[in-house]
């Protein structure tokens, strides 16, 4: 990181010292650089996370995948927790919803049953008897 520093610093010496060129230009220039200096940072943290030096990790290539691959598979087992949550609360609905359905067409059936059964006689040969 530091030869980065003094990469960028001695880039802008540089290109500053070698352009007689208005003033706006060297801003727009340290603007860039600084902008460089922030990603530099950003990346020097991330490589910290990663646990990399000198943009290598000396990790096997279990860990390493294990390392990399550990969030996504957190994730993954999150979202699948998630939806089998949900799967199954809708399974347990659907068991309300079939067992009330149960009951409504036994409830059914026993008034269809009484319907047909009138003084002992079936409605059925009632009707049949009349016509």
């Amino acid at each position: 990181m530091e030869r980065l520093y003094a990469t960028m610093d001695m880039l802008l010496d540089e290109i500053c010292e070698g352009m007689m060129r208005p003033k706006f230009i060297r801003s727009a220039i340290e603007r860039k650089l600084a902008d460089l200096k922030v990603l530099a940072e950003k990346c020097k943290k991330r490589n910290e996370e990663l646990q990399i030096t000198d943009g290598y990790r000396s990790l096997g290539p279990k860990a390493d995948m294990e390392g990399v691959m550990h969030p996504v598979a957190s994730d993954y087992h999150t979202s699948l927790s998630l939806v089998a949550k949900k799967f199954k609360e809708d399974v347990e609905t659907a068991n309300e919803m079939l067992s009330q359905a149960e009951e409504r067409v036994h409830e059914l059936a026993k008034i269809a049953e009484s319907m047909m059964d009138v003084n002992g006689d079936s409605l059925l040969w009632q009707i049949r008897a009349d016509s």
